[in-house]
């Protein structure tokens, strides 16, 4: 049975069973595996030709000189190497060559990446042609150097590496955002931010989005909070010609990212045929910190006539339809339980939306943003202490209005009257406490009982996104180009066996491990589901071998001895004869 047979009847998201490496050395190698499927049987296994050539044994391979027992040829196993690459490893990063104790494992069971222990580690003569795989993961071009029969996972399952071609796609680790940043990001993107796509072979894509100068903060607060590698542009004020309007541009910094692979998922979240687009998916996906980005990209305060008090938050959004900003609305009353509505704009240029429930909107924003950054669009904040006033005709907060009221001895309304208008501190003018508490008795007891304190709700949980690491995961690159070549100082390749999964990445591509040494568990429902033990193994010796007979001897520990397989002439051309010859 041919290898592309073999792959089409394995499922590989089941089974822990590994494909194999191309393991070339100049000991041959051979294993006998019991193997009990549907029918109990002993698979037997020679190295040859940079693959494992396999045959069922229905009553096991004979010990004894003389016994004649029916061999079935089978699928070909692979067997390959992986060439001196770098694994990933707990610490960080090592080539192949080092001998690493645990390498990063794929586990298709459970779709999360892992560290597994290495079994068995061999260097081998490399003795076949080779190959080098380009891909896109990024900027420049990845590459793998790798034998021929060097299994590669792809989304159709394993393939050799001679089987690939120019645009197939191959399984790679991926770096991607977890929960918090995710949020932070599609927060990022309902506002100034945008993302680049580069080309349709690369599956990558770049963060980038502008501020004024005076923005600068607040611009550098969002590369930090997410951790990714930026440059950046400044640009000089410009004036430009709109439609009927001249607008005129302040001097502004735009910062934009390395491509990323993870990148590009957001990209076919976010845009449809390149224009961003909102969605059902990516609502669902929005949470508090994605409110607050939002916000201070594309938010404003609404103050009533007389601008004393904020009574509305109002949102950039005209780029979007007003379908997709009812679909926004919707998702804002549902799941944050604010009041939201649509209007359109005294200009014509599209429709807008507003927030009504301004308190429990910044309630609920306030503990994702940094103090010190967009202030002019917290509201307004007192000057000794920080804490957020509402009512702008008042300049300090009631906790320092209660302070100040203890320090002058809890005086009469009248006595504190004649002090407000002459005593300043820190360039202000203390105003009356009847704004906040409604008469002066109720003052002079909250200020006895100090039940008033600091809110320290604002930044309070901005670390949580600065802090959180990336996720390793896995994710598909396009193949650009494959070359016949290996380094001609390289003489050796390498192989490494990993417990359990039977897979690792090599230069960040998960490829599968020696199938040679594989005792465990096929699931039940995948082709030879059932239990695999190793019975024998060791090297032989090729004596002959043509179309219709091999002869070889084994060097086992159970197994030692010449013999012959013949293949039996007539309809079946699968069935040979295996006996011990001495």
């Amino acid at each position: 049975m041919t290898l592309e047979k073999y792959w089409q009847k394995r499922e590989f998201r089941k089974t822990p069973e590994p494909k194999g490496k191309v393991l070339k050395a100049s000991k041959n190698r051979f294993v006998v595996q019991e193997h009990w499927a549907s029918h109990h049987h002993f698979d037997f296994r020679l190295e040859m030709n940079g693959v494992l050539k396999s045959w069922a044994v229905p009553k096991g391979v004979p010990e004894k000189k003389g016994k004649r027992v029916l061999a079935i040829q089978t699928e070909d196993h692979p067997v390959c190497l992986a060439p001196s690459s770098k694994v990933i490893v707990p610490e960080s990063e090592k080539t192949i060559k080092e001998n690493p104790s645990r390498v990063l494992s794929y586990n298709f069971q459970n779709e999360n990446t892992e560290f597994k222990e290495v079994e068995n580690f061999s260097r081998r003569e490399l003795n076949n042609d080779a190959l080098t795989l380009y891909f896109h993961q990024g900027k420049p071009l990845k590459r793998l150097c790798c034998t021929l029969n060097h299994e590669i996972f792809t989304p159709e399952g394993k393939k050799q590496a001679f089987q690939l071609k120019k645009n197939d796609f191959i399984f790679v680790l991926k770096d991607t955002f977890q929960k918090r940043k995710k949020e932070l990001l599609l927060g990022m993107l309902l506002g100034d931010a945008g993302l680049s796509n580069h080309g349709p072979y690369s599956n990558t894509a770049s963060l980038y989005f502008a501020h004024t100068i005076s923005q600068k903060d607040y611009l550098l607060t969002k590369c930090n909070l997410l951790g990714l590698e930026f440059h950046f542009k400044k640009y000089p004020p410009k004036t430009q010609r709109i439609k009927n309007y001249i607008a005129h541009f302040k001097p502004s910094i735009r910062a934009e990212s390395k491509s990323y692979p993870f990148l590009y998922d957001f990209y076919l979240l976010c845009y449809k045929n390149g224009r961003k687009t909102l969605t059902k998916e990516w609502c669902g996906q929005l949470s508090e910190i994605s409110l607050a980005y939002f916000y201070l990209d594309d938010g404003s305060l609404l103050k009533d006539k007389n601008k004393v008090s904020i009574h509305a938050i109002e949102f950039s959004t005209q780029g979007f339809s007003k379908e997709e900003q009812i679909l926004l609305k919707e998702t804002l009353e549902k799941k944050f339980n604010l009041k939201a509505n649509l209007y359109k704009t005294d200009s014509g240029s599209g429709w807008r939306l507003r927030i009504s429930s301004v308190k429990r909107f910044f309630y609920l924003i306030s503990p994702w943003i940094s103090p010190n950054i967009m202030e002019y669009k917290m509201g307004k904040h007192c000057p000794i202490c920080g804490n957020q006033i509402w009512n702008f005709s008042t300049l300090i907060c009631p906790n320092c209005l209660l302070n100040h009221l203890r320090e002058l001895n809890y005086p009469s309304y009248t006595q504190y009257s004649k002090f407000r208008y002459f005593q300043k501190e820190n360039g202000f003018v203390p105003k009356t406490f009847q704004n906040y508490f409604g008469t002066w008795e109720k003052a002079i007891k909250l200020a006895k009982e100090n039940r008033i304190t600091r809110d320290e709700r604002r930044g309070s949980r901005v670390e949580e996104i600065k802090n959180e690491p990336m996720k390793k995961g896995i994710g598909v690159a396009k193949i650009r180009d494959i070359k016949k070549s290996w380094h001609p100082k390289r003489k050796y390749a390498y192989d490494i066996q990993v417990k359990e999964n039977h897979n690792f990445f090599a230069n960040r591509v998960l490829v599968g491990n020696s199938y040679i040494n594989f005792q465990g568990e096929i699931p039940r429902g995948c082709y030879g589901a059932g239990v695999v033990r190793v019975f024998d193994k060791g090297t032989y010796k090729l004596i002959e071998k043509t179309e219709n007979k091999i002869v070889f001897e084994l060097k086992g520990k159970k197994l030692k001895g010449e013999y012959n397989l013949i293949k039996f002439k007539g309809r079946n051309k699968n069935q040979w004869l295996l006996f011990k010859v001495k």
